[in-house]
């Protein structure tokens, strides 16, 4: 299991950042503070912002923020990046993966690649939704899928 983190990015509007703040900021964390004008540009701060994260992730990650994410009343944005890597404790064989349709929260389908496997892992049903835990090796990190009823995304 391998984690690696990248650069932080502090974007700062509308008020100058603390010299001890910015200071600490570097040192502990190799971030890089941007001034920017939220009030008066708000959608290119994002962009900006979006651009570093896409950077930083290799193009892994290309919309962090949304649009109208933020607006003239943004003071801080506080952006971070870790590239994870680990292997399964228990692993999908290449044979078990087929097509299959995902259907998106508009009710479009595309045939995506489906991983399968059977095995035994944490799962939970409750009240408006389903969750399974996929654990990597060494048993010390997991993935938690958490799947609402249908129709519920929004309200979830």
């Amino acid at each position: 299991m391998r984690a690696k983190r990248r650069q932080l990015s502090v974007e700062v509007g509308g008020a100058p950042a603390a010299s001890d703040y910015v200071a600490t900021m570097a040192v502990n964390y190799g971030s890089g503070v941007r001034l920017v004008d939220f009030q008066r540009q708000p959608q290119e701060a994002r962009q900006r912002i979006n651009q570093q994260v896409a950077r930083e992730t290799n193009d892994k990650i290309r919309d962090l923020i949304v649009p109208g994410a933020i607006t003239p009343f943004t003071r801080l944005v506080l952006a971070d990046a870790v590239d994870f890597k680990a292997e399964w404790r228990s692993q999908f064989s290449m044979e078990a993966t087929s097509p299959g349709r995902f259907r998106a929260l508009d009710g479009s389908e595309r045939r995506v690649a489906m991983m399968r496997q059977i095995d035994r892992f944490n799962f939970s049903r409750d009240d408006g939704f389903q969750a399974g835990e996929l654990p990597y090796q060494g048993d010390r990190m997991s993935m938690v899928i958490v799947l609402p009823d249908e129709g519920t995304f929004s309200d979830f």
